[in-house]
């Protein structure tokens, strides 16, 4: 009779004692995934502003390249240079907005095994976009301050707000995605 009781005891026991130890971690699991959907959701109108502004960005950079063509043929070569140096910082910003953008719109696409290891990266690489296009800004402004054309000045301005626009949208995601960067790691770029 012992034996028998025995027996039951310890099917039961291997009846309950998986599930009793993956509650915890299903709950967990939920959590997290909880977690990543809510981020998920916050992220997306932002993710689809960056892409609107970087087809701004993208107007605005070759109408300064098609003022660039015009003074080509203009003897003021200095002019030119100038406004050849403007298109190519806003350009280098122009590409960091496009990286983050496609970078960003695939989020729905990783596994869930790695999503906090990438939003880790995308935290990182958003403080890197977002430090670096401040140096794009202030050397677009330097060029800025040389140039005399008029049409080239309003290309800049304009392109100079956008890239404003993008850098508040950068700093939205940082605070966005903090809570799934993984704990422990340096998030300092």
């Amino acid at each position: 009779m012992k034996s028998f009781s025995l027996a039951v005891a310890m099917s039961t026991l291997l009846v309950i004692a998986p599930t009793a130890c993956t509650t915890g971690r299903s709950a967990d699991r939920a959590h997290a995934e909880e977690a990543v959907a809510k981020v998920q959701e916050q992220i997306k109108p932002l993710v689809e502003s960056l892409f609107l502004k970087t087809k701004a960005l993208e107007a605005d950079y070759l109408d300064l390249r098609a003022v660039a063509n015009v003074h080509a043929f203009l003897p003021d070569d200095l002019q030119l240079s100038h406004i050849q140096k403007a298109a190519l910082y806003i350009q280098l910003a122009l590409q960091k907005a496009s990286s983050q953008w496609e970078l960003l719109s695939i989020m729905e696409d990783i596994k869930p095994t790695a999503v906090q290891d990438y939003y880790t990266l995308r935290h990182k690489g958003l403080r890197k976009a977002l430090d670096e296009t401040g140096y794009d800004i202030s050397f677009v402004k330097l060029y800025q301050t040389f140039i005399t054309n008029a049409d080239a000045q309003k290309h800049i301005t304009n392109a100079l707000g956008v890239i404003e626009e993008i850098d508040k949208i950068y700093v939205q995601l940082i605070e966005a995605v903090a809570p799934l960067v993984r704990k422990g790691l340096p998030t300092e770029v």
